[in-house]
């Protein structure tokens, strides 16, 4: 509930200016703190590391991808104004300078920025609008899209103006209103994180009822569906700040708008108190009129319509507000114009943030003795996000092996001595002890290729990942494990790059499937080899007690290794 304001004289100022006054000695003391705590000889300076087995390109541009080795470029933070000062007056400029920004955000919002300390350039990043709203001829030409600056915060909101599009009578009427990640760098605009699927079919869904389902996605993969088909949650189900996640609703419009007027009537004009009942209707109409309103809370998305509340949705691990990039809407309607606003005024800009934490995540340099397990995470130019998931995660217990290695990486190399090679992508969660463990009980010398193994899988003729007869003309592909996480011994691994050197293996369009033709000319010229296959490295998704997690966002990556460090090997699928 929202306080009612106090009548008091003047503009409160003193009020608003008390708590931040009291925030500047703490932002002193926490920014010497983080200098004392990741900088134990002075001051950190941020290097480009170049690793040639990576590709860990976090600052080049997406079109890099996977061509060639360039360096890790770590940072694009100014620091010369540091290496000038002591570390505490650094860590004093930056915190006033922070306080300073407070202070003029509450007594003049719009005020310019004064020029930074020193005469230098101010480190500040660009502030972001705190509201953006387009018409509806703005919005089509936009790509029926609304780019949202900083993304969402607590609080947002997005109101949206328009009317469901009358279709054919055996057509399925429906639109969606989408909240939007990045572009993951695959270079197909559709495959951008759903945080939010927002889709309302009004007819033609299979229930043969009007419907809302909401939803999520990663990696083109859906997680479960929330479908609110006109009843109330239960009782006992949870709520979303306090609101259910479903509300009820009748079928026919008409008939019910008619009982509400009726309703209406005898309790306004004719004096009647009728306390029964009212199950509204479905809030949307072909042809009519609709006010939309996402909002932002603390536990989910909540979305009213006509000014009446019709659904919300938790929000998923994995799925942040500040990822949000862009908010679409798409199908059956027409949109008369949308406006988005308490929207945040600064990115928190992952990069800079994780800077505190480099020494920690830089990894080891490459041992000159053979090691037991190298590991190789698949990963392109632009996965900036994914690479530092999986840097804070499930690489942490690389970094503390002395018998395991991991690099990002394009292609196999001789740089490192292993008895066993493994590939991962970089939304994949490796399990490294149970991983290893699994290696280990197989008997030392064997040929090997272990995984989740596919068995005479025939290969598709269309859509996205069709293989034409010219390319396959065979009914099946030779037993090949799936290409989120897969291990081979070093023999094989030795006999590919020396194969591939010489001209006589053929790179298919599919990386696993290739593995599996590879393997497969390793057995008719070299030795036989041992096929082990074990549904515990996941394809899609997650199941407990994995040994790999697929499609996993950067935040459940965080989840999976918070419960690995409470002993619990249990998946953070969304709820």
């Amino acid at each position: 509930m929202r306080r009612p304001r106090r009548a008091a004289a003047g503009c409160g100022c003193g009020r608003r200016l008390r708590p931040l006054l009291m925030l500047l000695p703490f932002a002193a003391l926490l920014s010497v703190a983080t200098f004392s705590l990741h900088s134990p000889v002075g001051l950190v300076v941020p290097a480009a590391v170049t690793v040639a087995t990576s590709t860990d390109t976090d600052t080049a541009s997406s079109h890099h991808h996977h061509h060639g080795l360039v360096g890790d470029a770590v940072s694009g933070i100014d620091i010369r104004a540091l290496n000038a000062t002591p570390p505490l007056h650094a860590a004093a400029v930056r915190a006033f300078r922070s306080g300073g920004r407070l202070l003029r955000e509450a007594f003049l919002p719009g005020a310019a920025p004064p020029p930074a300390v020193g005469g230098g350039p101010d480190p500040s990043p660009p502030r972001c609008p705190p509201f953006v709203a387009l018409s509806g001829a703005e919005l089509r030409g936009a790509g029926d899209a609304l780019a949202l600056p900083c993304g969402l915060g607590l609080g947002s909101h997005v109101t949206v103006v328009g009317s469901p599009r009358r279709v054919a009578a055996n057509a399925v009427a429906q639109f969606a209103v989408e909240v939007r990640g990045g572009g993951d760098g695959d270079g197909d605009g559709d495959e951008a994180a759903r945080i939010l699927h927002f889709n309302p079919r009004l007819r033609g869904d299979w229930s043969g009822r009007p419907v809302i389902e909401q939803n999520t996605r990663f990696r083109g993969q859906w997680g479960p569906a929330l479908r609110c088909e006109g009843w109330r949650s239960r009782p006992d189900e949870e709520t979303v700040d306090g609101l259910v996640k479903c509300e009820q609703w009748g079928g026919n419009y008409g008939s019910k708008l008619n009982e509400l007027k009726k309703m209406w009537f005898l309790n306004r004009v004719a004096g009647q108190r009728n306390r029964g009942s009212m199950d509204w209707p479905y809030p949307f109409v072909e042809d009519e009129l609709f006010v939309l309103t996402l909002s932002t809370g603390l536990e989910g998305y909540h979305v009213q319509v006509d000014g009446r509340h019709v659904v919300s949705f938790p929000y998923r691990v994995g799925y942040s507000l500040e990822d949000a990039a862009i908010l679409s809407v798409n199908g059956d309607v027409d949109i008369q114009s949308i406006v988005a606003g308490s929207l945040p005024m600064a990115h928190p800009r992952n990069a800079q943030r994780n800077l505190e934490l480099l020494t920690e995540l830089k990894a080891p340099p490459l041992p000159e003795e053979p090691i037991e397990l190298f590991i190789g995470i698949l990963s392109a130019g632009s996965h900036f996000t994914e690479r530092m998931a999986v840097r804070r995660s499930w690489m942490s217990s690389v970094r503390n092996s002395s018998g395991a290695m991991a690099r990002f990486f394009v292609a196999l190399t001789r740089v490192v001595s292993a008895k066993y090679i493994m590939k991962c992508d970089d939304d994949t969660f490796v399990r490294l002890d149970s991983v290893m463990a699994d290696v280990r009980k197989i008997p030392y010398g064997k040929s090997f290729y272990l995984g989740n193994i596919n068995y005479y899988h025939r290969p598709l003729r269309e859509g996205k990942w069709a293989v034409s007869f010219e390319e396959w003309p065979r009914e099946a592909y030779p037993p090949y494990a799936n290409g989120p996480g897969y291990i081979v011994s070093s023999d094989i691994a030795n006999f590919v790059v020396s194969e591939m050197e010489k001209g006589r293996l053929n790179l298919f369009k599919m990386e696993d499937v290739s593995m599996g033709m590879w393997v497969g000319q390793f057995v008719d010229t070299v030795k036989a080899v041992d096929y082990i296959h074990s549904l515990r490295f996941c394809q899609f998704g997650c199941v407990d007690d994995y040994l790999t997690a697929h499609y996993q966002s950067p935040g459940q990556m965080a989840c999976l290794w918070d419960k690995l460090a409470q002993g619990r090997p249990q998946c953070c699928n969304p709820r």
